[in-house]
């Protein structure tokens, strides 16, 4: 995660994960995520520590748009029988736009200046939810890295996914599973959560992509439904406790 401080201890940095995921747990769009990272770091603004998460957020949503959107366009070609020139021709203006993008991503100048400017108009904003201005140490190199560990943690999460596809059915196969993964998590990003913990668009969507593919409903629920517990139930734990520690 990026924090606009360079010497925060590790160990801080990752006790703030931990109780992004516990507040976030608790509200719809996981929006508490953001203020609840502020949590362990007690010198460093609450709106600097929203600029640094949206940033982290930012890039792990880039990343399950680029993967999720080319999935998307190959299970319309698949099966629903899109014309084959457009499909490429899509995938290669997506590709033109998603280079742009992440370009503008990995600037600092992008959001200190324009997203920095803008945001700046609103004073409020600025000073007590969002102020990208105060990430003025980071380079682009930094940027680069975090984008870098967004990417290896979708592979993770999606390798998680795909082995607990196939451990509980017995027709699933690696690249099917790997496709249909892309679909869930793209459709689990773009789709407003309102449940607690969004339970319900993870698990619905993994049944019907992955029920294309011949999976069984009931080993894609529950695939889906053991991916939240290991990456969000069991983390949220700790997270937890030290919230109501720090708050005695």
């Amino acid at each position: 995660m990026i924090i606009p401080t360079l010497h925060k201890k590790k160990s801080n940095i990752f006790i703030s994960i931990l109780t992004g995921i516990s507040t976030g747990l608790l509200t719809p769009g996981r929006l508490g995520e953001y203020p609840g990272r502020a949590f362990p770091l007690k010198d460093v603004k609450l709106s600097e520590v929203t600029a640094g998460s949206a940033i982290d957020k930012l890039n792990s949503l880039m990343v399950i748009l680029i993967a999720g959107s080319f999935a998307v366009l190959l299970f319309l070609n698949k099966f629903y029988s899109i014309d084959n020139n457009l499909t490429i021709s899509l995938l290669f203006l997506l590709t033109g736009i998603y280079l742009l993008l992440v370009y503008l991503i990995l600037s600092p100048e992008f959001w200190r200046g324009f997203v920095g400017e803008q945001i700046g108009r609103v004073k409020v904003i600025e000073k007590y939810f969002l102020n990208f201005k105060s990430i003025g140490l980071f380079n682009r190199t930094i940027f680069g890295k975090n984008f870098a560990l967004s990417v290896l943690n979708y592979l993770v999460f999606s390798t998680q996914f795909v082995l607990l596809v196939i451990a509980y059915s017995d027709q699933a196969e690696f690249i099917t599973s790997l496709w249909g993964s892309s679909l869930v998590f793209l459709t689990k990003s773009i789709i407003p959560g309102v449940t607690l913990g969004e339970i319900g668009i993870r698990e619905s969507a993994s049944v019907y992509f992955l029920g294309h593919f011949g999976v069984d409903a009931g080993a894609c629920f529950n695939a889906a439904l053991m991916l939240y517990t290991i990456n969000i139930l069991i983390p949220a734990i700790p997270g937890a406790v030290f919230i109501f520690r720090r708050n005695k």
